[in-house]
């Protein structure tokens, strides 16, 4: 939809998915529609059109995602608020958002960006950018202008109040758009575990990113979490022999896996392959399914044949084996910092899978599917 006075329908946009070399096919001339995604991936969508700004946001299987593209006028407009040429913005982005309540907007909301000096801009009941306001307005938008190339979070407070986070990556000439939800609180099971010994329960300190506190965990517990159609990220610290890790997905499941990397196993691994001991981004993978799933291969992001990194399997007990195993997985090694997609390609009739990763030289990044 184009974002304007009156809100419409952009009949030449074109939508993809970081990681598919397509473009998704339109339905009755309406929805995008992929029917070849497996539940429980997460990834990101973006949309272009002619006379807008290209628009990003992130995703999950499952979930119906509307789009707003915005014109360029109304980029200029916002851009001549903030007082910034749209050439020194060449190499910067924008990000535009909603802050909202089972589907009705949300006033007195305030916004921040992590390691983000610029205030955000807030829009009056005109949809007017209003430097006087240090919240929402009824209408629940916010912008921030000139952000950086990156991986980045913006997190809501409405007085005690705090919405989950959201992450995503902003690009040059691109609006990333962001959906806060005020969810209804639930709980779910949740466990650290390590898939290569019998599925073991680790104690664990865990950390949602945007929350300020640390929770300690030992077997499986009930872990509140708020229900959205956006993504929750949680990093774990394991005791013992175990790296830091974080991973993301739906605030929709059900329940809360997070699989353990044993230091022992990684460093006989990457000694074993030739990968040197120093530390890098690295994702792990676990993947597992019912007999028909025979055999899958993993890529990263669009690229297929990058060089950059690479990709090594392993099996149910974590030794390296040529060709991918059910009950095994992946280490991919030497990956870009930053937000990764990790695309899952079964054997059929299985769907792809895939799975957003904010690839960091501090924390281990980990998959886990199951199919």
């Amino acid at each position: 939809y184009s974002f304007d006075e009156i809100e419409f329908s952009v009949e030449d946009a074109v939508v993809s998915i970081s990681g598919k070399n397509h473009f998704l096919s339109r339905e009755d001339q309406k929805d995008f529609v992929d029917e070849n995604l497996s539940y429980g991936s997460t990834f990101q969508i973006k949309a272009k059109a002619k006379d807008h700004w290209g628009t990003s946001i992130v995703s999950s299987s499952g979930v119906e995602s509307r789009i707003e593209l915005f014109a360029d006028k109304k980029i200029q407009a916002l851009l001549d608020h903030a007082r910034r040429s749209k050439k020194e913005h060449l190499d910067l982005g924008i990000v535009f958002g909603k802050v909202s309540a089972k589907n009705e907007t949300l006033a007195h909301v305030e916004v921040e960006m992590a390691g983000f000096d610029e205030e955000p801009i807030y829009f009056n009941s005109l949809m007017i950018p209003d430097s006087e306001m240090e919240a929402t307005g009824s209408n629940g938008f916010f912008a921030f202008v000139g952000v950086p190339p990156g991986v980045h979070q913006v997190r809501a407070r409405q007085g005690n109040h705090l919405f989950p986070a959201e992450v995503f990556s902003a690009n040059p000439q691109e609006v990333s758009y962001l959906r806060i939800e005020k969810g209804e609180a639930g709980w779910v099971p949740l466990r650290v575990h390590d898939p290569m010994r019998e599925e073991e329960t680790l104690a664990s300190q865990i950390h949602v990113v945007g929350e300020d506190d640390v929770a300690e965990v030992d077997g499986t517990v009930l872990f509140e979490m708020q229900q959205s159609d956006s993504l929750i990220w949680i990093e774990s610290a394991p005791q013992g022999d175990y790296l830091a890790t974080r991973m993301a997905q739906s605030r929709r499941k059900e329940h809360v896996s997070i699989p353990g990397v044993s230091i022992d196993w990684l460093e006989g691994f990457k000694e074993e392959i030739g990968i040197a001991p120093e530390k890098k981004q690295t994702i792990v993978g676990y993947i597992n399914g019912p007999e028909e799933l025979e055999t899958y291969q993993v890529f990263l992001g669009d690229d297929a044949s990058s060089t950059n990194h690479r990709i090594v399997y392993f099996n149910e007990r974590g030794e390296v084996v040529e060709a991918p195993e059910k009950g095994g997985g992946f280490t991919i090694f030497d990956v870009d910092p930053g937000m990764q997609t990790v695309v899952i390609v079964p054997n059929a009739p299985f769907k792809t899978a895939m799975h957003l990763v904010v690839a960091d030289a501090d924390l281990v990044s980990v998959v886990q599917h199951q199919y």
